[in-house]
């Protein structure tokens, strides 16, 4: 699997990756990356066929766009739906967030890779992938688009006239294994009090005990619920 990566929810990239470093220490190699993409029935074949399912990040090519780096409002996931369908409660140390709007107004769905890495998360040089290899997997097996932010993949250097095999290249800059339940639909999304998400932001550049970040999160939760009432229903997002 490829996911591309960039500043997003208000946040630079810098930071998401680091508050990901203490989440992923907090709960002992395991951390929730948000994407905005379902992958379907894609994920299920790739998690069923390998041992261990991996996924590649790369840094995007292209600057973040306004509704990413300045949003008009910032969610936070506090659910997901197990694949029994019964909605659970993110797991203590995990925090998701997102843009609370899209092109065709409130955010409706999100999703997070489950994680799982025994390195240190932090942006590296880890080698580099040649796009032009990479199609969508599946029986159609389509070319990964430029607009395709994460995707699952198939390597295949298969060249013709209007696809001559140069690229683009994008470096690996971060590795993770998949980790049950692999793909998370998240629910329950309450929007964040914009001082509280400030407030937020200072505490994962300052923090570096995982106890610390732990704390930091369930107090988000408690202070949110306070701020917005009952949890909204999933239902409503269906």
């Amino acid at each position: 699997m490829w996911s591309k990566m960039q500043s997003e929810a208000g946040q630079p990239l810098e930071g998401i990756v680091r508050r990901k470093e203490l989440e992923r220490t907090a709960g002992k190699g395991k951390f929730f990356w948000g994407i905005g993409t379902p992958l379907g029935s894609a994920l299920t074949r790739m998690v069923a066929t390998m041992d261990k399912p991996e996924v590649l990040f790369s840094v995007m090519r292209t600057a973040p766009r306004r509704v990413d780096y300045a949003p008009d409002g910032v969610l936070l996931w506090t659910s997901y739906m197990d694949v029994s369908g019964r909605c659970r409660p993110l797991p203590a140390h995990a925090l998701v967030t997102s843009r609370a709007t899209t092109l065709g107004g409130d955010k409706r769905r999100h999703y997070a890779l489950v994680c799982h890495s025994d390195r240190p998360l932090r942006l590296e040089k880890l080698g580099s992938l040649n796009a032009s290899h990479l199609w969508n997997a599946g029986s159609a097996m389509t070319r990964v688009g430029s607009s395709q932010v994460t995707a699952v993949v198939e390597h295949a250097a298969l060249y013709s006239d209007d696809m001559p095999g140069r690229g683009p290249f994008y470096e690996i800059n971060m590795r993770a294994q998949l980790s049950s339940p692999f793909l998370a639909r998240l629910t329950n999304p309450v929007l964040l009090p914009a001082d509280l998400y400030a407030e937020l932001q200072r505490a994962s550049s300052s923090i570096d005990n995982p106890s610390d970040w732990q704390s930091t999160v369930s107090s988000v939760y408690e202070r949110v619920k306070l701020h917005s009432g009952p949890w909204r229903d999933p239902s409503l997002f269906d």
